[in-house]
């Protein structure tokens, strides 16, 4: 398992990101970053656990896609994955 970092508390949901995600985090513009913080606690405190599927799910942030896995029993997601356009046309056409 990739090991994840606390990215941020948003009221009892605990948000991580994983190490393979950070640096293109980091790299995102703060809107982006703001905007995201925003659209997984909301999907975190507001889905219950049953209706959250396991594995990867995908969540369309402007120009970004971000993969996550969600953890009902921990209230708490983790960003994955972090793909921008360019990476997306490469992964589609492999």
């Amino acid at each position: 398992m990739t090991p994840s970092f606390v990215w941020s508390w948003q009221g009892a949901v605990r948000i991580n990101v994983s190490a393979h995600a950070l640096p293109r985090l980091h790299s995102l513009p703060p809107e982006a970053k703001e905007r995201l913080q925003e659209m997984l606690a909301e999907i975190a405190a507001g889905a219950p656990a049953r209706f959250i599927s396991e594995g990867l799910l995908r969540l369309h942030v402007g120009a970004f896609v971000v993969l996550y896995t969600f953890s009902p029993d921990e209230q708490g997601l983790t960003v994955q994955h972090i793909l921008v356009p360019d990476e997306q046309e490469f992964s589609q056409a492999g």
